[in-house]
C-alpha cells in the first residue's frame, strides 16, 4: 500500500486538476490569511482563485465561512457598542468576548473592554463576577481541543487578561490557548479537506479529490484512512479513462469502416481488444473486416482505393482546400499513374494554389498597412492602448518592422506617463485619489495652503508624476513660500526637458505650458514651447511644393513597378516632413512587396521558436507524467531560456522541486 502511494504522488494530476494549480495555490494561500486572522487578505485571494474556478471548493467553503465570521463580528461588535452605551457593561463585555472568539485581536472589541476595565476599577465586585463567570465558562469546556472551544477559552482570558493586566496566571493561560490555536487550525483543516475531497470523490471528479487528499497527508502525515481512499480515487479514475479510451477508439474504429479504411478499423479493434480482451464487438467486427479483405480480390481493392481517393480529392477541390485535394491526386496517381482525371486536376490545383498564394499575399500587405495605419493614427489621437493593440499584432505579421518598432515605443512611453499623470479610471485608486483631490482643492480655496500641499504630496506619494497634484503644490507653494515657489517651477521644467529626451514632446509641452501659466516671466520659457510642440504645428521643414512633387514622383514609380526609385522618392518626402504619414505607408507597403519571402521567413522562424518551446515544454509534461521530476525540470529549464516570463514552466518548475525536496 505505501509504495503503491508514493507512486501516486509522482504521477501527474489531470488537466483539470493542472490547470487549477494557480486557483489552489490561491486558496492556499487564502487559508494561511485566514488563520493569522487576516480576513481581507484572505478574502482576496479566495477572490482570485474562484476568478480562476467557479467551482473551487476550498475557495467557496472558505469564504463564505469567512463571510459569516465577518458578519459575526459586526453584529456583536454593534451590540456590544450599544450595551455599553446603555451602561449594559456585563452585557456589553459578553458581545466582546463574542468577537474575541473570531478575532482575538480586534481593535474596536479591545479599545471597549479596556476602556471598560477601566470603568470597573470603581466596581470590584461587579468586575470579580463578570471574571468568574467568564471563567465558568471556561472550565465547561475545559479538556476540548476542538478549534472552537479553543477559540472560546482564548477570547475569554483575552477578554480578562484586559479586565485584569496584572493578573499573570489569567497571561499564562493566554499564551497557553494562543499555543493551542495552530494544531487546532490544523486538526480543522484536516477535517475540511477531507470533507471536501469526499464531495469532489462523490462527484466523481477523482483528480481534485487525490490532490487534496494528498495535501491532507502533508498535514496529517500516516493517515492509512487517507491512503485508502487515494488509492480508491485513482483505481476509479484509471478505469474511467480507460472506459473512455476504449469507448473513443470504438468510435473511431466504426467510422474508419464506414468511409472504407478496413485495414485502419482492424488495427483499431487489435488496441481495444488489447484494453479490453474481452470486448466482444470489438473482437467480432474484427473478425469481419479481416474475413472481408481476405475474399476482396486485389483489383478490386484497387479500383476502390483509386475511386476513395478521386472521390476525397474532389471534395476538397470542391472546398478549395487545394493542398489536400493535390495529395490525394497524387495519391491516386500511385495507384494509376496514368489517370488522366487526376493529372488534368493537379495541374488545376498548382494553378489555383499560385492564384492563392498571390491572393494571400495582397491580402496579408493590406493587414499590414491597415494596422500600422490604425496605429500611427490612436497614437496621434492618443489612444496609446488601442495604438500598441494594434501595433504589437502589426509586428507580429512583419518582424522588424522600423517603423512599426518606432512608433509601438514612441506609444508604450506614452501610454506609461499618461497612466503617471492622469488617473486611469479602472485604477484600484481611482475613487480614494480623487477624493484626496476633492479635499486638497477645498483646502486650497480656504487658504489652508500647509494642509492641502500635504495631501498633494500624499496623492504624488501614490502617483510621482500626477498633473493634479503637481500643479496644486506650485501653486500652494507660491503663497507659502517663493523660494520653494522657485524650486517646483524649475522642477517642471527639467521634468520637461526630460520628455524631450525621451522622445515625448506632448508631456513636454504640458510641463512648460504648466510653467508659463504658473510663472509666464520665466526666461526662457517660450522658446522650451516651441521646442515642444509638434511637428505639425511647427512646419518648419521643407517647400510644400517639394514634397508633392516628391511625393507624386514616388507614385509614378510605383505605378510603373520601378519600387525603389519610389521608395527613394518617398524618403525624400520624410526628409522634408518626417509626419508624412502617405510616405510612412507607402514605404512599408513597397518594402513587403520587395522583401516578402524574408519577411515571412522572419515571421516562420518566430513561429518554429514558439513551436520549440512547446515541443520542450510538452516533453516536461511527459517525464513528468512518467515519474521522472529532475528530466521534466531540465526541460523546462530549456523553456526558460527561450522564453524566460514562461509561466506555466516557473510554475511546475516550483511543483517538481517542492516534491523532490519533500521526498
Amino acid at each position: 500500500m505505501c509504495l503503491f502511494l508514493l507512486f501516486l504522488f509522482f504521477l501527474p494530476l489531470a488537466a483539470a486538476a493542472e490547470d487549477s494549480q494557480d486557483a489552489d495555490y490561491y486558496a492556499d494561500k487564502g487559508v494561511s490569511y485566514y488563520q493569522g486572522g487576516k480576513y481581507k487578505e484572505a478574502a482576496i485571494e479566495w477572490e482570485k482563485a474562484l476568478n480562476l474556478n467557479p467551482n473551487h471548493k476550498l475557495a467557496n467553503y472558505y469564504i463564505i465561512k469567512a463571510a459569516e465570521e465577518k458578519n459575526k463580528i459586526d453584529y456583536y461588535t454593534i451590540l456590544g457598542m450599544q450595551n455599553y452605551d446603555k451602561k449594559e457593561i456585563a452585557e456589553s463585555l459578553d458581545n466582546f468576548k463574542t468577537v474575541f472568539e473570531y478575532d482575538v485581536e480586534n481593535q474596536i472589541a479591545t479599545k471597549y473592554v479596556t476602556r471598560i476595565s477601566g470603568e470597573l476599577e470603581k466596581d470590584v465586585t461587579l468586575r470579580t463576577e463578570i471574571i468568574n463567570k467568564f471563567k465558568k465558562e471556561v472550565d465547561e469546556i475545559k479538556g476540548r481541543n476542538d478549534l472552537l472551544s479553543i477559540k472560546k477559552s482564548l477570547a475569554v482570558y483575552n477578554t480578562v487578561n484586559l479586565l485584569t493586566p496584572q493578573d499573570k496566571e489569567i497571561q499564562a493561560r493566554k499564551t497557553e490557548y494562543e499555543k493551542k490555536v495552530p494544531d487546532a487550525f490544523r486538526d480543522e483543516s484536516v477535517k475540511i479537506y477531507i470533507q471536501i475531497g469526499e464531495e469532489y470523490f462523490k462527484d466523481k471528479k477523482y483528480d481534485e479529490a487525490i490532490f487534496i487528499w494528498r495535501k491532507t497527508l502533508v498535514l496529517a502525515p500516516g493517515r492509512t484512512d487517507l491512503e485508502d481512499k487515494i488509492v480508491d480515487a485513482f483505481k476509479l479514475k484509471v478505469q474511467r479513462e480507460k472506459n473512455e479510451q476504449i469507448s473513443k477508439l470504438m468510435k473511431e474504429a466504426m467510422a474508419n469502416m464506414e468511409t472504407g479504411l478496413n485495414s485502419s478499423a482492424i488495427t483499431i479493434f487489435e488496441e481495444v481488444l488489447r484494453l479490453d480482451p474481452n470486448n466482444t464487438r470489438a473482437g467480432q467486427y474484427r473478425a469481419q473486416l479481416i474475413k472481408k479483405r481476405a475474399e476482396e480480390d486485389e483489383k478490386k481493392n484497387l479500383e476502390l482505393q483509386v475511386n476513395a481517393y478521386l472521390d476525397t480529392a474532389k471534395k476538397y477541390f470542391m472546398n478549395k482546400d487545394y493542398e489536400n485535394a493535390k495529395k490525394f491526386f497524387n495519391n491516386v496517381l500511385t495507384l494509376d499513374k496514368m489517370n488522366k482525371e487526376a493529372l488534368d486536376h493537379i495541374a488545376q490545383c498548382d494553378q489555383k494554389l499560385r492564384e492563392q498564394a498571390e491572393s494571400m499575399k495582397v491580402e496579408e500587405i493590406n493587414i499590414i498597412q491597415k494596422l500600422l495605419e490604425e496605429g500611427i493614427i490612436n497614437y496621434k489621437l492618443g489612444n496609446f492602448e488601442q495604438a500598441i493593440a494594434k501595433l504589437t499584432e502589426c509586428l507580429r505579421l512583419s518582424p522588424d518592422n522600423k517603423f512599426v518598432q518606432e512608433y509601438l515605443d514612441l506609444a508604450k512611453k506614452a501610454l506609461w506617463v499618461k497612466r503617471e499623470e492622469e488617473l486611469d479610471i479602472r485604477s484600484p485608486f481611482y475613487n480614494m485619489i480623487n477624493n484626496m483631490i476633492k479635499r486638497g482643492k477645498d483646502l486650497f480655496k480656504k487658504k489652508d495652503y500647509e494642509k492641502s500641499i500635504e495631501m498633494w504630496k500624499s496623492i504624488l506619494f501614490i502617483f510621482p508624476l500626477n498633473r493634479v497634484a503637481r500643479e496644486y503644490i506650485v501653486q500652494c507653494s507660491k503663497f507659502i513660500n517663493p523660494q520653494l515657489f522657485t524650486y517646483f517651477i524649475q522642477e517642471h521644467i527639467e521634468y520637461g526637458k526630460k520628455y524631450l529626451e525621451q522622445g515625448l514632446p506632448r508631456y513636454a509641452l504640458n510641463e512648460f505650458e504648466l510653467v508659463k501659466k504658473l510663472f509666464p516671466e520665466y526666461e526662457g520659457i517660450d522658446q522650451l514651447i516651441n521646442m515642444a510642440k509638434p511637428k505639425e504645428e511647427i512646419r518648419t521643414p521643407g517647400d510644400p511644393k517639394m514634397i508633392s512633387k516628391y511625393y507624386n514622383e514616388g507614385l509614378a514609380y510605383y505605378n510603373a513597378q520601378k519600387f525603389q526609385e519610389a521608395i527613394k522618392s518617398w524618403e525624400k518626402v520624410l526628409a522634408l516632413d518626417p509626419t508624412h504619414q502617405k510616405a510612412v505607408l507607402n514605404i512599408n507597403k513597397v518594402n513587403h512587396i520587395l522583401n516578402y519571402d524574408t519577411i515571412k521567413e522572419k515571421r516562420e522562424k518566430t513561429l518554429s521558436h514558439e513551436k520549440e518551446i512547446e515541443t520542450y515544454y510538452l516533453t516536461g509534461l511527459k517525464y513528468y507524467n512518467s515519474g521522472d521530476l529532475k528530466n521534466a525540470i531540465r526541460m523546462w529549464e530549456q523553456v526558460l531560456k527561450l522564453e524566460p516570463d514562461n509561466i506555466k514552466a516557473k510554475n511546475n518548475i516550483r511543483t517538481c522541486t517542492i516534491i523532490l525536496n519533500r521526498y
